[in-house]
């Protein structure tokens, strides 16, 4: 009962007012203050709850759903809607809780004595963010058992995992988290993945980094158009006039839904490494494994025409991060509109390509 009586007080009186209803879901946004990831440093945490409305999924479950790498929470209500309209792939979904990391959405900048500029978080700082809003959301009274994540979201995942097996904990025995659905998941350095290894990365995320001596600090802003490139073509590594969007792409949602965000330059450089003349920035190492057995399955779904990784190399990672080599819950989206974004712009068809599969959400 106690659990209940907070999490109305939550949801009714801590809460940002919540925002007209769209579709088929109510959406709300909570602040959890103070929200502790360093040394004299903390983040003013917003998660974007999305409801469904169908009172027959009142039973439902509960998913936390993770951000990549330039996006925001918004990017996961297209995903939202089809999951609360019919989930070809699992039970009914009653609630998705979107985190926003620092700088976007309600969420603050870093803030505190330790003066910690937004461009300087790295990607642990995020893993901490993440660590600590789960923790608040349990908290309040939800019980979340799976984590949704997309792209640079799987490594976040991959390393809080590390963390807490390293305390002697994971993420089943400390927030009771069953489930990881991983789409288009990025790896630690022990896997091979061309487009970082190369220098290539680096090279890409360099043409967008911005320093305009505000309070953003040295950063990543991708403009809408490029990031529709990166993130919906369908024929990645064409010449920049050739480019081709996904029949769905959010052409006008990246802006009018805020689906676009800056990224902090030393988390983006952490994610795909930098070779420098005195020495190299690896990508963030964790363990092989680090989902075999702990309680936690982890379900791994590929897109066709991700610009960014090839099949084989999510393979490796799916293997690497389960010691599955059967690959009992791995998957490739086949369809010529396959995209590293895809859960944005055709989650229906993502999700009813999974059914001949043993990946199951939530």
């Amino acid at each position: 009962m106690k659990r209940l009586i907070t999490l109305f007080v939550i949801l009714f009186i801590a809460a940002v007012p919540p925002a007209a209803a769209e579709d088929n879901f109510i959406e709300w946004n909570i602040i959890f203050p103070d929200i502790k990831i360093g040394q004299g440093v903390s983040v003013d945490i917003n998660v974007l709850v999305l409801v469904n409305k169908d009172p027959r999924s009142w039973f439902g479950k509960t998913i936390v759903a993770l951000h990549g790498l330039a996006n925001t929470a918004n990017t996961w209500k297209p995903m939202a809607k089809e999951l609360f309209a019919q989930n070809p792939i699992g039970r009914k979904v009653r609630c998705i809780l979107a985190i926003n990391l620092a700088g976007r959405g309600c969420s603050s900048l870093p803030k505190g004595e330790a003066d910690l500029p937004f461009g300087q978080m790295g990607l642990e700082d995020h893993v901490q963010t993440v660590n600590k809003t789960l923790e608040r959301i349990r908290q309040v009274g939800f019980r979340p058992r799976t984590i949704m994540a997309h792209s640079q979201a799987g490594l976040l995942v991959s390393m809080l995992q590390q963390v807490l097996i390293d305390d002697g904990s994971s993420l089943r025995d400390r927030f009771g988290i069953r489930k990881v659905f991983l789409m288009a998941g990025i790896g630690p350095e022990q896997v091979l993945w061309a487009f970082a290894d190369s220098g290539y990365g680096a090279e890409a995320v360099s043409q967008y980094v911005v320093d305009d001596g505000g309070e953003l600090g040295k950063h990543v802003a991708i403009p809408d158009m490029n990031w529709l490139g990166l993130f919906f073509a369908v024929n990645p590594g064409a010449d920049p006039s050739k480019i081709r969007l996904a029949p769905n792409a959010p052409i006008y949602d990246v802006s009018t839904e805020n689906y676009n965000s800056p990224e902090p330059f030393w988390a983006s450089i952490q994610l795909v490494g930098l070779e420098l003349e005195e020495y190299r920035i690896g990508r963030p190492l964790v363990d092989r494994g680090i989902f075999d057995k702990t309680g936690t399955d982890l379900s791994y779904v590929a897109m066709s025409l991700d610009g960014f990784q090839t099949e084989d190399e999510q393979k490796s990672l799916y293997e690497y991060l389960t010691n599955d080599s059967e690959m009992k819950r791995f998957a490739v989206v086949e369809s010529d509109d396959a995209v590293h974004s895809m859960y944005i712009s055709n989650p229906r068809e993502l999700l009813e390509s999974l059914v001949p599969s043993d990946i199951t959400l939530p």
